[in-house]
């Protein structure tokens, strides 16, 4: 293939895509993103609380 060929393709599979429907997630994929919302904001916490304390 060469390039013109690949950009063609490219540009149709974008389109393509552009056109599928945003599905909603499902209730695993909520769970594993909450969890690791959750993950991140105890070590930042976690974090943050170590550094006032070698501070003070």
């Amino acid at each position: 293939m060469n390039n013109k060929n690949l950009q063609q393709l490219l540009k149709q599979v974008i389109e393509e895509e552009s056109k599928k429907a945003i599905t909603p997630l499902n209730e695993a994929d909520a769970y594993l993103i909450r969890g690791g919302a959750r993950r991140l904001e105890d070590s930042c916490t976690k974090n943050c609380t170590k550094k006032s304390e070698e501070i003070e």
